[in-house]
């Protein structure tokens, strides 16, 4: 069995209602591609929820046939706040002392 496809198996998932199997598929050459794994289901249909996000983002200004191609890179099943801290971002107060 292809290494691809024993990801999706031991998962148990199918994301037809949300997700294009196309998507998915890449989702599970991205978590193999970057050596990613997650502990539950359910984290595996959050992290496939963000990669799907931004897989259409990119889909999109792909799309507009500008000077660059964008695509995917290992920060693509990240949440922002993820992304933010690894760059040292820190929230500032919302008052002023």
């Amino acid at each position: 069995m292809n290494t691809l496809y024993k990801i999706a198996a031991m998962a148990g998932l199918s994301n037809e209602d949300t997700v294009s199997p196309i998507v998915e598929q890449e989702f599970i050459q991205h978590i193999a591609e970057y050596g990613k794994s997650y502990g539950t289901k359910e984290e595996y249909q959050f992290r496939l929820a963000l990669f799907a996000e931004k897989h259409a983002a990119i889909a999109e200004l792909n799309a507009e046939n500008g000077s660059f191609t964008l695509g995917h890179n290992q920060f693509s099943d990240w949440t922002q706040d993820e992304y933010k801290r690894l760059l040292g971002y820190k929230k500032k107060p919302n008052h002023l002392v």
